[in-house]
């Protein structure tokens, strides 16, 4: 089996045991009785938990983007950044000569000045 094929059976396997999770906790719930539940007190806090969650998945959202764009880190789509890597082309590992190097631990310059050793 090529790896795209391994990488899509485990995500096929990962959304079905997600969907049987919520089959059976949707199957456990008594919704008649969750109505009553927050139609007496919880609707304004289901809505303000929910804006709260919302504002955190915002916030950390931009830390991570904050931290890309110092650390020089480019934006990938989505797609690209889920995409397997393929390996070069003969004609492209010609073209360079030799392979590039790759970047020490924590972009030090020199293994010596890595904080990983």
């Amino acid at each position: 089996m090529k790896k795209t094929g391994s990488v899509l059976l485990f995500s096929l396997v990962k959304a079905a045991i997600t969907i049987s999770l919520i089959a059976v906790i949707c199957t456990r719930v008594d919704f008649s009785v969750l109505a009553r539940h927050l139609d007496r007190s919880g609707a304004v806090y289901l809505f303000l938990g929910t804006l709260l969650l919302a504002a955190n998945v915002l916030l950390v959202a931009t830390r991570w983007w904050l931290l890309l764009r110092r650390l020089n880190v480019e934006a990938l789509s989505l797609g690209h950044a889920m995409a397997a890597p393929t390996p070069p082309s003969s004609s492209a590992k010609r073209r360079r000569g030799r392979s590039a190097p790759t970047p020490s631990a924590a972009g030090c310059a020199t293994a010596a000045e890595s904080p990983c050793g």
